[in-house]
């Protein structure tokens, strides 16, 4: 039986790296518990990024802003976002996105995404693929640089 989650509840866990990506989280839902849909908080420090331009080849996500403002890019186009916005992230290469706190205080946001596993992101500013895997028995994260090799590589003939 479901019970409600508070956003108040719950610990912050800290993620980011460098000067440019930091950011705090509370998962809402538990990856191992639950399907279809995952929804987890953030809150973005000023000038800071949770997460390089990415774009996801399985799951369709969205992001709902609660407190603060930003600059969000989907593909080419780049907008501002404030409290109360709904930006729908459909999946796919023309779905690549990046949220930036460009504000003086934090913005904070709920993520939502389906839960399709497993779920392959590519980033096309440093021209890397991720592919993750999160299930009842292990979790898989892998990250690779992009480089084009021919399908029949390696295959004998």
């Amino acid at each position: 039986m479901s019970q409600p989650i508070n956003i108040r509840d719950g610990e912050w866990s800290e993620f980011g790296q460098g000067d440019r990506y930091e950011s705090q989280r509370k998962g809402l839902t538990d990856n191992l518990r639950t399907s279809g849909i995952g929804c987890s908080m953030f809150r973005v420090a000023p000038g800071k990024s949770a997460f390089p331009k990415h774009a996801h080849l399985a799951n369709d996500e969205s992001v709902f802003v609660l407190r603060g403002t930003g600059t969000m890019i989907v593909g080419d186009n780049e907008f501002d976002v404030k409290e109360g916005d709904y930006i729908p992230l459909p999946k796919g290469e023309d779905g690549a996105h990046k949220l930036i706190n460009t504000s003086a205080e934090d913005i904070e946001y709920l993520c939502f995404s389906t839960k399709i596993m497993p779920e392959v992101v590519t980033y096309p500013d440093s021209n890397k693929t991720g592919i993750f895997h999160f299930d009842r028995t292990h979790r898989l994260r892998e990250m690779y640089d992009r480089i084009p090799v021919d399908y029949w590589k390696g295959e004998a003939d």
